[in-house]
């Protein structure tokens, strides 16, 4: 199986309910209109985010909404020119037969130079279809990083449940240099199914709980020439691809807790992800005695990291049951400081955990809503707009979010889209 077919299997297998299932990170589910809200979410996730991060929220809610499945893509600012890069990476790799040659293809990209001097199909001449990196592409250290978001189901006033479906790549690029080139592929897959309950009591404490099933998949690893070389050959079955990829799946239970605190004319939000939550792992391997099959193995069960958040917010509704006409909040999340983008440090940086948001309704009726949205998501500024005609809803932001242990060190651009049915 060529390698542009092995990524759409890695996608496939991230998110299959039905053939796959220290801390573990995953991919976690997050939406358009919190990010656009400076990334506040444990006091303003009135929505279908309330199942993951304060499922107390679901008491707040004034109306029902039935989502029939959304779609959200969040890409870094370089992410298109990095996907026509690759694309042409991918179909030169098509060509490419061997070890040699492999190491002669990442060897051009890393350079950004033609190659067209080499029996690159092994057909015994040299010819058009033996020149790779035509356009001259030049992506050493040059990382694709975009998520995906899906999510279907149903909430309303104390109660909700759905189906969330979230990939990312986190890293996937060359990397390296001329005389050891290699790609790095850091990738994950989650889908999650949460059932939430909230209820109040003492009239003004709001308190919730969801449990959800979690199934999940991950590739972290550097595949030099020779991985490539044997991820490509023919004949290799789908456990052999994987076992290559160091693929590792997790499935289990998780719970996520919340309270609200309605105060006279502010709210108190505590969320607490993943408290207990624990996930058996498990990987492909070859069998005893074999070079060419191979068998699913259990490995250790790992624990989701635990993630303390707290905020204050003031009312989202008036008395009337509408919205609010400026709704803002001010968080503090992961204080517990967990490395939640698995890159090996926690984040313990002040700014990192410091999310501030609003949202100001500019028109709501029931057929047309507009709304703005602006904040600071770990000190970068935040940008956002909903559009609702009817049931459809379009969504934007544009957010910078920390990929380093602190400030300035390594900030990634995003522009994120949703498009949305809601009933």
């Amino acid at each position: 199986m060529k390698f542009k077919k092995i990524l759409t299997l890695l996608t496939f297998f991230s998110f299959s309910a039905l053939s796959f299932a220290g801390d573990y990170i995953v991919g976690q589910y997050r939406n358009v209109r919190s990010m656009g809200m400076g990334g506040t979410n444990v006091t303003t996730a009135l929505d279908e985010a309330a199942l993951i991060y304060n499922p107390a929220l679901l008491k707040i809610l004034k109306k029902h909404k039935l989502l029939i499945p959304g779609f959200a893509d969040f890409a870094n600012s370089n992410s298109k020119d990095l996907y026509n890069d690759f694309n042409d990476f991918l179909d030169d790799l098509d060509k490419v037969n061997g070890d040699q040659n492999t190491l002669y293809l990442l060897q051009a990209y890393i350079d950004g130079t033609t190659l067209s001097t080499v029996d690159i199909n092994g057909d015994g001449i040299v010819n058009d279809s033996d020149i790779v990196n035509a356009n001259k592409r030049k992506i050493p250290n040059e990382y694709l990083q975009m998520q995906m978001s899906t999510f279907a189901g149903f909430i309303t006033e104390g109660f909700g449940f759905g189906v969330f479906g979230t990939f990312r790549s986190n890293q996937i690029g060359l990397t390296g240099n001329k005389v050891n080139p290699s790609v790095k592929v850091n990738a994950d897959g989650t889908l999650e199914i949460p059932v939430g309950l909230a209820f109040k009591i003492f009239d003004k404490i709001n308190l919730g709980a969801s449990v959800r099933y979690i199934q999940s998949a991950k590739v972290k690893k550097e595949l030099y020439y020779t991985d490539i070389s044997d991820l490509t050959q023919d004949g290799l079955s789908t456990e052999g691809e994987l076992s290559i990829l160091g693929a590792e799946k997790a499935q289990g239970i998780g719970v996520n807790l919340g309270a609200v605190v309605e105060l006279n004319k502010l709210n108190i939000g505590i969320g607490l992800q993943d408290p207990f939550t624990k996930l058996q792992t498990s990987k492909y391997v070859l069998k005893n005695g074999s070079t060419t099959e191979y068998e699913e193995q259990d490995l250790e069960k790992k624990s989701l990291p635990t993630i303390l958040s707290v905020g204050i917010s003031n009312k989202p509704y008036n008395d009337e049951g509408k919205k609010n006409k400026l709704f803002w909040a001010v968080e503090m999340q992961n204080l517990l400081s967990k490395d939640l983008n698995d890159d090996g440090h926690d984040d313990t940086n002040l700014y990192k955990k410091l999310h501030l948001g609003a949202e100001y309704t500019v028109f709501e009726s029931r057929l047309f809503d507009l709304s703005l949205r602006g904040g600071l998501n770990q000190g970068y500024p935040t940008l956002g707009t909903s559009i609702s005609l009817a049931f459809l809803e379009v969504e934007y932001a544009y957010f910078t979010e920390e990929l380093g242990s602190h400030l300035g060190m390594n900030k990634n651009e995003v522009h994120s889209l949703a498009l949305n049915a809601r009933f």
